[in-house]
């Protein structure tokens, strides 16, 4: 059997923090080579708000699958058809937006894991097999093991909830939207207010005692440093565009600075 272990969720579990990225406007299978060279523990391909489809997904966890890079899918609306095709098509988990409900967070781990931990159906993926042979039960086992589900708060309703959420088996971590979430609580685009240092550190709390990882989706590098170090283990930073337009223009502004002091 050559299936891939789940390192981020092994380490987890261990208690250890993983920082990964967003995918928003790559479509080329080599961004899975890209992103794994700069270091990155895992990738999330956004579903949700950009313009993937399966097919271009399948091309690129392939190349995922080769590398030291943990590919994770945030689905379009964290329903089965989109859960359990995306996994289907090679991720190794699912971030799940806008979970506000217990009732939600059953119907995700029903729809992620099979039986007897959920009721995903069965299909043995050649994403995930790279057409080897197994058993459906080595399949199966190997799936529940290894696939990581983390689900998204992202209102106030989830906020008061947020015990009842975690507590619940099959959810391996939190990843806080913060810009949804600032919305929700009229202080939108506020990633510094004393209210969304409020919250963070709630669902650290929860988190922490019900042995989920805490995480969040950030793009400052100063507040990263922060929450990093008040705990968040699951940590999203930027996206492809964002690194990339960064990059590019701190390069364009010493490159225009040298010319002007040489001219």
């Amino acid at each position: 059997m050559d299936l891939k272990v789940n390192k981020v969720k092994k380490a987890l579990k261990a208690g250890q923090a993983c920082i990964g990225s967003m995918v928003s406007s790559f479509r080329t299978p080599q961004i899975a080579q890209i992103f794994a060279v700069q270091g990155w523990d895992y990738l999330i391909m956004d579903t949700e708000h950009s313009f993937f489809d399966y097919s271009g997904l399948a091309d690129i966890f392939t190349v995922a699958r080769t590398e030291e890079i943990v590919p994770l899918v945030r689905v379009t609306v964290a329903t089965y058809p989109y859960l359990a095709r995306a996994l289907d098509v090679g991720a190794l988990g699912v971030i799940c937006p806008h979970v506000e409900t217990p009732e939600e967070v059953r119907h995700i781990t029903d729809s992620c894991y099979y039986a007897p931990m959920g009721q995903r159906g069965l299909s043995m993926s050649n994403m995930h097999l790279a057409h080897r042979r197994t058993t459906q039960k080595e399949y199966v086992e190997w799936a529940n093991a290894n696939t990581l589900v983390v689900i998204q708060p992202e209102t106030q309703k989830a906020l008061d909830n947020i015990e009842k959420l975690v507590s619940l088996p099959g959810v391996d971590a939190v990843m806080i939207g913060p810009h949804d979430l600032s919305l929700s609580l009229g202080i939108v685009g506020q990633m510094k207010h004393p209210r969304m240092a409020e919250a963070f550190e709630k669902v650290i709390a929860a988190c922490n005692k019900h042995g989920v990882a805490p995480g969040i989706h950030l793009t400052e590098t100063d507040q990263a440093k922060e929450w990093l170090a008040k705990g968040m283990r699951l940590f999203t930073y930027q996206n492809d565009i964002r690194m990339l337009m960064d990059a590019g223009k701190a390069n364009t502004a010493q490159l225009r600075e040298f010319i002007g002091k040489k001219g």
